[in-house]
């Protein structure tokens, strides 16, 4: 959608333009009341590097509680700005007072918010202004289910997997995804524990629920 929007206004010739993340509706049950999708603003970065990225954490969440959270999440991934709805008497705003914050509260999350800049000793092998992305190793997240990047589709804004239900049957799954380590990404919901899911060759899979014919051959984990 970003994307379409973006090119439909340049053919006409406006290119002082900047995109709003503002997350994404979904059906299944989230914290937030629109997920975030964080890898589709970064596919966005990459095909417009130049182009400016405002967070809104208020629209993202719809709870005033998990703004300061989302809020460091897109400085950590180096977002221009940020929006934040804000009010002086939240509780008597005329419209989404759940996700609103005082004049106060909102110099608070200011003050906490961490922006970090990183310094590599580039060697010739990254072109100066490009736009790159780099994994920091920390420590391990315990305890949560992954399957490989290469495992995901994406379709429309949401990603998803395919997992077999018996020997030539698969099944489409939406996932709410987590966090990566550029091999694997954690899974939220939309698979369970020892379910197999197709690693390689989701692809050809793809092409052949929409043609009626599944293929001979397939690889799954």
């Amino acid at each position: 959608l970003w994307i379409g929007a973006i090119e439909r206004l340049q053919d006409t010739g406006i290119y002082n333009l900047a995109a709003v993340h503002r997350g994404f509706f979904t059906y299944k049950n989230s914290k937030y009341r629109n997920i975030p999708q964080w890898q589709l603003a970064l596919d966005l970065k990459r095909k417009f590097p130049d182009l400016p990225m405002i967070c809104d954490p208020s629209h993202i969440t719809g709870n005033s509680n998990h703004i300061l959270e989302i809020a460091q999440k897109a400085m950590d991934m180096s977002y221009d700005g940020l929006m934040i709805e804000t009010h002086i008497d939240p509780e008597n705003a005329l419209s989404d007072k759940e996700q609103q914050i005082t004049p106060l509260e909102l110099e608070v999350i200011l003050e906490k918010l961490v922006i970090r800049n990183f310094e590599i000793d580039n060697k010739g092998d990254i072109i100066p202004g490009s736009y790159i992305e780099i994994y920091l190793k920390t420590t391990a997240v315990k305890n949560v289910l992954t399957i490989p990047l290469s495992s995901l589709m994406e379709e429309q804004g949401h990603y998803y997997a395919f997992v077999q239900t018996s020997g030539e049957g698969f099944q489409k799954r939406v996932l709410e995804l987590g966090v990566s380590d550029g091999i694997h990404i954690q899974v939220i919901s939309g698979i369970k524990e020892n379910e197999r899911v197709v690693s390689t060759g989701a692809y050809q899979i793809k092409l052949a629920t929409m043609s009626g014919k599944m293929p001979e051959h397939g690889h799954e984990h």
